[in-house]
């Protein structure tokens, strides 16, 4: 018996018994639900109606046993002196016109065109659940006749020696009574949890017999095949394990067994060769892996990371607007005196190792640099992921570079000077060509940027008015005045000196 009980609580460990087992009890725990509901309504309108019978014959004998003069208050309140726990708390009748009779106790809330028209007892619950109204239609001479006349103050008697007053037809009434809800509440709870816990032992006898009937005939065979094909995943090219599964089933199960073993026998035989592929297959997935990371290098070389994901994507034409970036142009004064005076390889080196430092100003400042043609150097800030602070960064690298300038002649030295123009404003970006493509700009901005920095002066930076009223109040600045502009005309520049006081102690 110990043996057993353990084998089934293993067997509840298994994903599967818990999920039919969690899926059976709730099925049923669901039907009993929907079987409870009608079962509780009609519980409590037997409840409902068993109390009526007893609170009304209650109310009537004492109305019958009571002087003339007694009024309906007075006959709740004998009632409710006779019974402690009377259930009946107020109520008010009505004749067939609408008109109140009489009215004692607790009022009810029903509306008396809610019940006009009834034929038979019609009750509705208080919002708290704590009380209920039942009205109740009283034909002539009907079993409630004599209660509603009395409870009308018009006393039929039935008392020997006693004179009466003589009773008077009241026609077709209805008869409004408010009634504690509190014993029909106590026994339909009581109801509902007799039923639930009665639910709760069949869910679990239900739920358990048929678990012991899954693992005989579908769980204990299923679990053994996961157990085989593990062994399968672990088989290695020194020492392959795996089990074979004994089985003299006929059904189905039995079928997939037996298939499992014959496969097994023939995986074993293949198993040496698909270890070699695997070899093979990982040399060659490391040497694309390889390949693609340096193309990726590549690629991110020569375009920025979003413009190279939409190349990858496919997207193409890749064109874009942007209504306000920086451009910024900078050239080295006199290179190409200073070329024809230094060898090719020594001035390429120099060259390269001043251009190495401005593109690490550019990703330093987080701008994107777009080419170099010849001694010319051109960045842009605010694309191609627009940025709020695109001009200050571009202002930034200028100032930078012209310390850079300046150090690296002093190391090296060889007199370099540099001019640098910027100008803010909308462009066009995109890709152009299929061979050999580069990632350019285009728009009048671009061509004011390039003119700034031509007409500029030695070892300045040039800004036009645009720029400069976006860095006046960061950046100090001496205006130069109109100048004529190539293609443009007169040009209001300014020349970009420094910092604030203010921002360089930020």
């Amino acid at each position: 018996m110990p043996r057993l009980l353990l084998n089934f609580l293993n067997l509840l460990r298994a994903r599967l018994s818990s999920r039919i087992a969690l899926w059976v009890f709730v099925s049923i725990v669901i039907i009993e639900i929907i079987i409870l509901w009608p079962s509780t309504v009609r519980r409590e309108y037997e409840v409902m109606n068993q109390l009526e019978q007893v609170s009304i014959a209650t109310l009537d004998a004492v109305a019958r046993f009571s002087e003339a003069h007694t009024s309906a208050a007075e006959i709740l309140e004998k009632a409710q002196m006779l019974a402690p726990d009377f259930p009946i708390l107020g109520g008010t009748l009505y004749n067939q016109t609408g008109k109140q009779l009489s009215q004692f106790g607790e009022q009810p809330q029903l509306a008396f065109n809610t019940i006009n028209n009834i034929i038979e007892p019609y009750r509705q619950r208080t919002v708290d659940n704590t009380r209920y109204d039942v009205a109740l239609p009283v034909q002539p001479n009907s079993r409630h006749d004599s209660l509603a006349k009395a409870l009308a103050e018009q006393h039929c008697r039935y008392i020997p020696n006693v004179h009466a007053m003589p009773c008077q037809s009241l026609g077709s009434i209805i008869l409004v009574l408010r009634i504690s809800a509190q014993k029909v509440n106590e026994e339909v709870e009581g109801f509902v949890w007799r039923i639930a816990g009665l639910v709760v032992i069949i869910c679990l006898f239900v739920t358990v017999s048929m678990l012991f009937v899954l693992a005989i005939l579908v769980i204990n065979p299923i679990l053994q095949l996961r157990t085989a094909l593990t062994s399968i995943s672990e088989v290695t090219n020194d020492a392959p394990n795996i089990k074979l599964l004994r089985t003299q089933r006929c059904d189905e199960l039995g079928d997939v067994m037996r298939t499992f073993n014959n496969m097994a026998k023939r995986l074993v035989e293949q198993v040496s060769d698909i270890k070699d592929r695997e070899k093979q297959l990982t040399t060659v997935v490391n040497e694309l892996c390889e390949a693609n990371t340096q193309a990726e290098k590549l690629l991110l070389n020569i375009l920025p990371i979003p413009i190279a994901t939409q190349l990858k994507q496919g997207v193409y034409p890749i064109a874009e607007s942007f209504p306000e970036a920086t451009v910024l142009f900078a050239d080295i004064v006199g290179f190409t005196q200073l070329s024809a005076q230094t060898p090719p390889a020594e001035m390429v080196e120099l060259l390269n190792q001043l251009f190495t430092t401005f593109d690490h100003l550019a990703e330093h400042h987080g701008l994107e640099k777009i080419k170099t043609i010849g001694d010319a150097y051109m960045v842009v800030g605010g694309l191609p992921v627009p940025s709020d602070e695109h001009v200050e960064a571009v202002a930034n690298m200028a100032l930078d570079m012209l310390r850079d300038v300046q150090t690296f002649s002093g190391r090296q030295g060889t007199p370099l000077s540099i001019r640098i123009g910027i100008n803010t404003g909308p462009v066009v970006a995109g890709v152009i060509g299929v061979k050999k493509f580069i990632y350019d700009l285009w728009g009048d901005t671009v061509n004011t940027a390039s003119r700034m920095e031509s007409h500029g002066l030695v070892n300045t930076i040039q800004v036009t008015e645009s720029t400069y009223l976006r860095l006046k109040d960061k950046y100090q600045f001496q205006s130069r005045g109109t100048i004529a502009i190539k293609g443009k005309g007169d040009m209001a520049t300014y020349l970009l000196q420094s910092k604030t006081l203010v921002d360089i102690l930020l």
